[in-house]
């Protein structure tokens, strides 16, 4: 759960015990192997070590799990925002249909708004957004600070920050302050 909640330094800190039990349950295929090298390829590029990033998201894609995209789609999301790819983030938001983004699904919904901002690309997020505002669910903030980006809204940039505080998603708080901060 670290990785949800934006712990992206203990990600980095469990990656050797992730990697172990991985390697363990070699036999039976699980799509949480793959996700936790996923989730941990991310914390390494958010820790700005591109190279370790890139041998746990190869060895994530050697393990050929298919489906799952619930749970396979948001990590290459992250990823490709923590590298700033732009051209890899617009392939995998196109690449999100309907059947992705299930209520109960939440990492993905919140990982394409992410996407959204970083893309700029106002009008997907009014389009999709308001659906999304369901309070007290872990999608809301996401959604909220989305919305605050396409309307230049500072009080709703404000209003997601402090969620994000309200449900201990720190780093995720910080993002948002320094995205309001670029509005100032």
């Amino acid at each position: 759960m670290a990785a949800v909640a934006g712990r992206w330094e203990d990600v980095r800190e469990l990656t050797p015990s992730a990697e172990e039990a991985v390697e363990a349950n070699a036999d039976t295929p699980c799509v949480f192997n793959v996700a936790s090298l996923l989730n941990a390829a991310v914390a390494s590029a958010y820790g700005g070590d591109d190279a370790e990033a890139g041998r746990l998201e190869a060895k994530a894609d050697a393990i050929g799990m298919e489906g799952y995209r619930q749970f396979l789609a948001p990590p290459p999301i992250r990823l490709a925002i923590a590298r700033d790819d732009l051209d890899e983030l617009r392939r995998l938001v196109d690449a999100i249909g309907p059947d992705d983004l299930q209520p109960w699904a939440y990492e993905m919904p919140a990982a394409m708004f992410d996407a959204l901002v970083v893309l700029g690309d106002r009008g997907s997020i009014q389009s999709e957004a308001p659906k999304w505002l369901r309070p007290k669910t872990y999608v809301e903030p996401f959604a909220l600070r989305a919305l605050g980006f396409a309307r230049a809204d500072e009080s709703m940039l404000a209003d997601a920050a402090a969620r994000f505080e309200g449900m201990e998603l720190d780093w995720f708080a910080g993002e948002t302050r320094k995205l309001l901060a670029s509005f100032e």
